[in-house]
């Protein structure tokens, strides 16, 4: 059952399933919000030279990925309690960028 729409076209939705007595608050993400993200992460990519930062002291930070806000909440969802542990959180997020999976969403070259 459709809940609501959020701001950034995300859509929630009610599952229910009444012979366990449980119930699920689900998220879709739209087709058009998950192409965006790419052609965004994409133009990053495109703009990311290697070696770019050496000789340059102005430039001391590179973007290694843009992370959605909603999937930063899923990834802290999943992996509960720890996500209050700083090192715990990052040594997760940063394993889930390594991965091939979310190699979408990166905008620099290598590993983290």
């Amino acid at each position: 059952m459709f809940l609501e729409r959020l701001p950034d076209g995300r859509e929630l939705y009610l599952s229910v399933d009444e012979a366990a007595n449980k119930f699920a608050i689900l998220e879709k993400v739209p087709e058009r919000l998950q192409q965006a993200l790419r052609s965004e992460a994409a133009e990053e990519r495109r703009a990311y030279r290697p070696g770019s930062m050496i000789g340059n002291t102005q430039r001391h930070i590179m973007p290694a990925a843009q992370i959605p806000t909603f999937l930063m909440e899923q990834w802290d969802r999943e992996i509960g309690m720890d996500r209050y542990d700083k090192k715990a959180r990052a040594k997760y997020h940063r394993a889930k960028l390594n991965s091939n999976e979310f190699r979408d969403i990166r905008t620099g070259g290598g590993r983290l």
